[in-house]
């Protein structure tokens, strides 16, 4: 079980990384900064680099949590989907489905 001090932690990051999302799909990545998600998540600039050490390594794990579900869903479909059509149209298809996925807000 969780303590006190790991709990406060992971909500800290959650925060951190749902402001991170907002401020790089407003602001791209170029023009997005750690004192601008700082101020979205409420909490300081240091908070931010401790949790995260750098712009580069917040923007890769804002990726990851986005499309995180992808490839467990493609673990599910890969196994029933393939025998029963052509790879290529599989992949089409997942593709679309994962863009759609990608691309709706959370």
């Amino acid at each position: 079980m969780a303590s006190g001090v790991e709990k406060r932690l992971m909500r800290s990051r959650q925060k951190i990384l749902a402001a991170a999302e907002q401020v790089f799909l407003r602001s791209g990545f170029p023009g997005a900064t750690m004192d601008e998600v700082a101020a979205t998540a409420g909490i300081s600039k240091q908070t931010v680099y401790a949790h995260f050490g750098s712009k580069e390594t917040l923007f890769i794990q804002v990726v990851e949590s986005i499309t995180g579900g992808a490839s467990s869903t493609l673990e599910q479909h890969v196994g029933e989907s393939v025998q029963d059509r052509p790879a290529e149209a599989f992949l089409l298809d997942f593709a679309q489905e994962q863009l759609a996925v990608v691309l709706t807000p959370g």
